[in-house]
């Protein structure tokens, strides 16, 4: 029969086997904890957070890199605030389980592909390109993990069956 420790002794004043510290029983940590790239109620890698994220970076510095500021000025950074919003929200979703969070990404995405003629830019053809494609990427990448969550794939087998 093995020797229990109680009391003031053991790690968290509880019990446990005598011998034993407590770090013993707690599991070590997987790299996906720190990364949060796994999902597990998605039960898939979350690789669309962080491209997203990265489309974002680009985009909010992309009116500077492609010469967009030289010529319209509040487009410029229009596009910057949204593209740094996409990166942000993305961010934030890393660590959400919901497919709900996700709409927002989606409207801020097709915001993107319209902007270059709302904006008045749609004749400059690398800014417009770029925040046009980098609108579908975004709009693309946040339905795909829509679809891919378990509880709206439930949802949706539940409204449809």
């Amino acid at each position: 029969m093995p020797v229990i420790e109680i009391g003031a002794n053991s790690a968290a004043g509880g019990c446990r086997p005598a011998g034993r510290t407590s770090r013993e029983h707690t599991p070590a940590p997987r790299i996906e904890d720190f990364l949060l790239l796994w999902d597990s109620d998605m039960g898939k890698w979350r690789w669309q957070d962080y491209v997203s994220v990265l489309i974002g970076a680009w985009t909010a510095l992309s009116p500077w890199a492609l010469g967009l500021t030289e010529s319209h000025t509040a487009a410029s950074w229009i596009t910057a605030a949204v593209g740094m919003a996409v990166a942000l929200l993305a961010a934030f979703d890393l660590d959400l389980l919901s497919a709900v969070d996700e709409w927002p990404l989606v409207a801020l995405g097709g915001w993107l592909v319209v902007s270059p003629w709302v904006l008045g830019f749609a004749e400059l053809r690398g800014p417009a390109a770029s925040t046009t494609l980098a609108g579908v990427a975004v709009v693309a990448l946040t339905l795909w993990e829509i679809g891919s969550h378990a509880g709206w794939r439930n949802w949706r087998g539940h409204a449809h069956g």
